[in-house]
C-alpha cells in the first residue's frame, strides 16, 4: 500500500504496517529461509518456481528503499551461496552473480531515488542519534532506566527547521538498538552484556 501511494506522488506516505524496515524485515528472513531450503534441492523446477516466487517479494524489498533489509538481503545471499558453492554448478553460480549484480543496481537506483525525494526529515536519525548521546552523557552509569528514554529525551528535543513550531516533532527511540542499550542500562551493564555476547560466541 505504501508503495502505491509513493507512486501516486507522497512522498511520506502512510503504511498498513507498522514500518516499513520491518516490513522489509521479515521479506528478507522468509527469502532467506526459502533461498536456503529450495538450494537444498535436487529439482531444478523447484528452484525456478522459487526464484519465480521470490521476485515480487524482492521487488517491494527495494522499493522500500530500507537499507537495513537490503544489507540483510546482501549478506544472508552471500551466505548461502558461499555455503553452497560445492553444491551448485557453474551455471547457478553464475546465475547467482548476475542476481547479486543486479540487487546491487537495485539497490543503488533506490538509494539516488531516497536522496532526490526531497523529504525533509531524510536524515533527522543523526540528529535523534546525537539527542541519543546527550542522554545518554546525562547519566553514563545507570541510563535513564528501561524503558524510560521517550521521558528522558523529552529535555534533548532539537529544533526541525520547519514552520513555526520547530519543537512539535518528538522522538520516543533512538533509532538504534545498539545506542538504546547504553542510553536506558548504561555503560557498565552494556558492556557485560557484550562480554556475555563474546563468551557465548
Amino acid at each position: 500500500m505504501r508503495n502505491f501511494q509513493r507512486f501516486d506522488g507522497d512522498p511520506r506516505p502512510a503504511s498498513s504496517f507498522l514500518n516499513t524496515n520491518h516490513l522489509s524485515a521479515w521479506l528478507v528472513g522468509v527469502l532467506l529461509l526459502a533461498a536456503g531450503s529450495t538450494l537444498g534441492s535436487n529439482g531444478r523446477r523447484r528452484r525456478r518456481l522459487g526464484a519465480l516466487l521470490a521476485l515480487p517479494a524482492l521487488v517491494a524489498i527495494l522499493l522500500s528503499g530500507s537499507r537495513g533489509a537490503l544489507a540483510g538481503a546482501l549478506a544472508g545471499a552471500a551466505w548461502l551461496a558461499w555455503s553452497q558453492r560445492r553444491a551448485l554448478d557453474r551455471r547457478v553460480r553464475a546465475l547467482l552473480a548476475v542476481a547479486a549484480l543486479v540487487l546491487l543496481a537495485g539497490v543503488a537506483w533506490r538509494q539516488a531515488g531516497r536522496l532526490l525525494d526531497g523529504d525533509p526529515y531524510q536524515f533527522h536519525r543523526v540528529r535523534i542519534w546525537r539527542a541519543s548521546l546527550g542522554v545518554f552523557l546525562d547519566d553514563p552509569l545507570w541510563g535513564s532506566g528501561p524503558g524510560q528514554f521517550a521521558v528522558a529525551a523529552a529535555r534533548h528535543q532539537f529544533d526541525d527547521g520547519h514552520g513555526p513550531l520547530r519543537y512539535d516533532r518528538v522522538f520516543r527511540a533512538t533509532h538504534s538498538d545498539l545506542l538504546r542499550l547504553p542510553c536506558e542500562f548504561g555503560l557498565p551493564a552494556t558492556l557485560a552484556l557484550f562480554a556475555a555476547l563474546l563468551l557465548a560466541a
